[in-house]
C-alpha cells in the first residue's frame, strides 16, 4: 500500500498494522526482521516513521530477551534515523531508559558513545533520568 494516498486518519491504522503484526511476530520462536515490515514503496517520511517505530520495538523486545542491543545497530543500519537528530535522540534515551541506566555515569557514557550528540544528551537524558551533569566537551 502506498501511504502518500492515505488521509492522516488511514496513514495512522496503516502504522499501527505494520507495528501490530511486527509485535505478533516477536511472539513466534524467530526474531523477526525489521526490513520485512518496511514496505518498499512509500515516501521517505512514511518510512522514517515506520522505522521510528519498528526500532523503538525491537529495541525493547531485544533487551527484554536478554540480547545485547544497541542503538548503534540502527543508527547505522538506518541511516535516515541518525540524520533525524531528534529521532536519534529519541532513541538513545529509549535506550538508556530500557537500561535502567541513570545518573552522570550514563550521561557520559552516552557521550561518549555518541559525541554527534553530547550537547544535546545531557538535556535530552536528564528527561530519562532526572538528573543533570555537565558533560566534557572534548
Amino acid at each position: 500500500m502506498k501511504s502518500g494516498y492515505l488521509n492522516d486518519e488511514e496513514r495512522a491504522d496503516w502504522l499501527m498494522e505494520i507495528v501490530g503484526r511486527f509485535e505478533q511476530s516477536w511472539q513466534g520462536t524467530q526474531r523477526p526482521s525489521i526490513d520485512d515490515f518496511v514496505p518498499q514503496d512509500v515516501d521517505p517520511a512514511s518510512r522514517l516513521q515506520i522505522l521510528r517505530e519498528l526500532v523503538s520495538r525491537d529495541l525493547e523486545y531485544r533487551i527484554q530477551h536478554g540480547e545485547s542491543a544497541r542503538i548503534e545497530e540502527y543508527l547505522d543500519r538506518y541511516a535516515e534515523l541518525a540524520d533525524n537528530e531528534s529521532i536519534a535522540l529519541e532513541l538513545i534515551s529509549l535506550e538508556c531508559d530500557l537500561l535502567g541506566k541513570d545518573g552522570a555515569a550514563s550521561i557520559d557514557e552516552y557521550a561518549g558513545r555518541f559525541p554527534t550528540f553530547c550537547e544535546q544528551l545531557p538535556k535530552q537524558l536528564t528527561k530519562v533520568t532526572g538528573r543533570k551533569r555537565k558533560v566534557r566537551l572534548n
